[in-house]
């Protein structure tokens, strides 16, 4: 073997032990993992340092109202957006910089984005006409399939397990290198570009900013030009004092409208000159002699040539090794024995052609989401329910690592929706899939999630099981915002030995001293309705009736209005009085900021 085939082999072993590495570690790391992200786009923080971790295999939901984050949170998961600073990782892997095709996902809008002049087979089928991974995993199977064909062959002349050892370690190489030599490129050109785009980005948030500022300006000025223009038409102001607030209105605007041009330069002009710098010190020579830009070509270009040339050297060294095994174990051909034949046979069916993979691939997943019947029918000719089934159906027909759904379920009617979002929960855990589902609706989120992360004003306000945070919510927020009615909120008084008391009802104990005033919760579910005074005298102002249950608007003597269920009977008459207990277990207690306070 020459100089130069022996460098490609000892590449070829680095590469097949750092691919070895990547998969003990993606085995015990997250599916996905978010660290310190944020997503500034200048006028706007949308996402603002966010860290969460999901395993393998959730079904975790993004909660929140609208404007909180969440949608821009998935589109960064996806690929879709690029964060302004922090990092996303799949299974320990860094896709920040990856574009969503090498990201290995599924995606599912909410408008489901079917291509109306296309069968449903055919709108199933398309990503995988068009998908270079998923061809090449049809190849790897068919792959194994042969070689696991020729090792039946050969053991049947004589040959042991132990003497496919090197064949083994060269076939698990040869499948290995050619994701990870086109991983380590992407890796490398995105790492070069990180810091570029970084710079490049904070002189389009400076920009931003300068517009969004005079944007503010020009309508809080005509927003008092117009208020002062009322008042002239109602005579208390005169035609000529509106004439001298309009002259100073304008100088008023010029002036500031100087100032935020002078600081949003400053601003942009500061983020050229670190890229300028960035630049020339990428460009300075370092002790190496080396510049960081010219080493990290090299690095590229090195990067380039083993996508090309190390895959290939793994595929000869593979063959090489079968052709010496063949020649060592030639002879007649024995018979296999039925054991043998029938595995023989099993591998053989399993080598398929592009068309048979991809229609075998399409009825399976067709089956799953129960669309076999509509195959041939176009798009616009199915129910909503049964489009969104479409969608899902050709984001997992891929058998994506991750799937994403923003808000798919919103186009339904209220009994689809439920109906739907079980189908889904059974889908996705049949088919094992990391999911993170986006929605506004908590309901929807308490029933379909393994785990919730509830966002606010781009901050993730808490983590947990939907029951996590329907029993001990973090924060007000998290509180009032999970749950159906809203959880009511009053102030109460504590006194110095921590006793919570409203008006002269002692609530609970807690345990945190220093503090006069707390925020106390209960949910509309938990007051109860007694027969003796201890409670709270309330007064029932609305009625709706839910069936099983009584709904009612009240007004709780010391507390304010607040939503109740009542129990006790059928039929509450607008008017009548009640008595209301609340039961220590059920009260959350948090301080003057919104945080939770711990019960003794």
């Amino acid at each position: 073997m020459n100089k130069v085939a022996n460098t490609k082999m000892i590449k070829i072993k680095e590469i097949a032990e750092y691919a070895k590495n990547n998969k003990d570690s993606a085995r015990t790391a997250p599916a996905i993992e978010i660290k310190n992200m944020v997503i500034d786009f200048g006028e706007t923080l949308a996402v603002d340092n966010i860290n969460f971790q999901i395993e393998q295999g959730e079904l975790v939901t993004l909660l929140g109202p609208s404007g909180c984050g969440k949608t821009t949170t998935l589109n960064a998961i996806s690929g879709l957006l690029t964060p302004t600073s922090g990092d996303i990782m799949f299974s320990g892997r860094n896709v920040t910089k990856l574009s969503p095709q090498k990201r290995k996902l599924g995606l599912v809008f909410q408008n489901y984005a079917l291509y109306p002049h296309m069968s449903v087979y055919k709108n199933i089928s398309f990503p995988l006409y068009n998908d270079k991974e998923w061809q090449e995993k049809l190849q790897k199977k068919n792959l194994i399939a042969k070689h696991e064909m020729m090792k039946i062959t050969l053991k049947s002349k004589g040959a042991k397990e132990a003497d496919f050892k090197e064949c083994q370690k060269l076939f698990k190489a040869y499948l290995e290198v050619k994701v990870e030599t086109r991983y380590f490129l992407n890796k490398v050109i995105s790492d070069f570009n990180r810091d570029i785009n970084n710079a490049k980005a904070a002189i389009d948030i400076a920009d931003s900013w300068g517009k969004t500022q005079l944007a503010e300006l020009s309508n809080k000025i005509l927003d008092e030009i117009k208020s002062f223009k009322e008042e002239v038409s109602n005579d208390t102001k005169t035609k000529a004092e509106y004439k001298e607030f309009i002259e100073v209105k304008k100088a008023e605007l010029t002036k500031e409208e100087a100032r935020i041009k002078a600081e949003a330069t400053e601003k942009i002009n500061k983020a050229k000159q670190e890229l300028v710098i960035l630049k020339e010190n990428r460009n300075t020579p370092e002790a190496d002699g080396e510049s960081y830009n010219t080493r990290m070509k090299k690095l590229i270009k090195e990067a380039k040539v083993n996508v090309k040339t190390v895959p290939k050297l793994a595929k000869k060294a593979y063959e090489l090794e079968v052709k010496a095994l063949e020649e060592k174990f030639v002879g007649e051909d024995k018979p296999l024995s039925e054991k043998e034949q029938k595995k023989y046979d099993e591998h053989k069916a399993s080598i398929k052609t592009m068309k048979q993979a991809v229609h075998e691939a399409v009825m399976g997943v067709s089956e799953k989401v129960d669309i076999v019947k509509n195959l041939n029918k176009k798009p616009t000719k199915l129910s909503g329910g049964q489009q969104q089934r479409v969608a899902i159906a050709r984001a997992i027909v891929k058998s994506p690592k991750v799937l994403l759904m923003d808000e798919p379920l919103s186009n339904l009617d209220a009994k689809l929706r439920i109906a739907t979002r079980e189908w889904i929960k059974n889908l996705v855990r049949e088919m094992n899939i990391t999911t993170v589902f986006v929605t506004h609706d908590q309901e929807e989120a308490m029933s379909i999630s393994d785990k919730v992360i509830c966002m606010s004003d781009g901050l993730v306000q808490q983590v947990g099981s939907p029951m996590e945070l329907y029993l001990k919510p973090k924060n007000e927020f998290v509180a009032k915002f999970i749950g159906m009615p809203e959880m009511k909120i009053f102030e109460a008084k504590v006194t110095p030995t921590g006793i919570v008391k409203l008006g002269d009802k002692r609530l609970s104990k807690i345990n945190v001293k220093g503090i006069d005033k707390v925020k106390v919760g209960i949910r509309a579910e938990d007051f109860k309705e007694v027969a003796t005074k201890t409670g709270f005298k309330t007064k029932i102002e609305f009625v709706e009736y839910l069936g099983r249950e009584v709904l009612a608007t009240v007004d709780i003597e010391g507390i304010g209005k607040a939503k109740a269920f009542l129990r006790k009977k059928m039929q509450y008459e607008i008017g009548e009085e009640i008595i209301l207990s609340l039961p220590e277990s059920k009260l959350h207690f948090f301080d003057k900021e919104g945080e939770r306070l711990d019960v003794i």
